[in-house]
């Protein structure tokens, strides 16, 4: 369910996430940056799941796979979504489907997860931190472009 959502995302990001980003991010983000980072995301989710999906591996792999990858992209790229939009007081694409999807879809699979104890209440706080921190360099890395090589800045 949660690589479709990411991919309903990438959809509703799509016709206007490169102007928004430009506007409020960096004048050097361009349509091939959202291709490539959504790519990336979307192959790195769908990997993910696959290894999630095989019963031998769940256990083990489930605390990487909800902090790393659910965590990181439902949770917090719904608090990205909607704190931009708050702060600049404008559509940021991609708010819809992070709050009626990702966000429920986060919600339900963290009291499953829970109920079936893959994961504790203090394993989901730690998983949070971990996929903040990670969804936070992502997007300052990809978006804002912070850190990036002086190469970058004068090519």
């Amino acid at each position: 369910m949660f690589l479709g959502a990411f991919a309903l995302h990438v959809l509703e990001e799509a016709p206007g996430f490169t102007a928004w980003a430009r506007r409020h991010a960096s004048e050097r983000y361009t349509q091939r940056d959202f291709a490539r980072n959504n790519a990336l995301g979307l192959a790195i989710t769908g990997a993910a799941t696959y290894v999630l999906a095989r019963p031998s591996r769940r256990r083990r792999f489930f605390g990487v796979y909800y902090s790393t990858i659910l965590t990181q992209q439902a949770l917090f790229n719904t608090v990205f979504h909607v704190g931009t939009a708050v702060a600049w007081r404008e559509y940021s694409p991609g708010l819809i489907t992070s709050l009626t999807l990702f966000l429920p879809l986060w919600w339900r699979l963290t009291r499953l997860a829970l109920d079936d104890r893959l994961i504790t209440r203090r394993g989901a706080v730690l998983a949070s931190a971990i996929g903040g921190t990670i969804h936070a360099g992502a997007v300052a890395q990809h978006v804002f472009f912070i850190g990036v090589s002086e190469a970058r800045d004068h090519g």
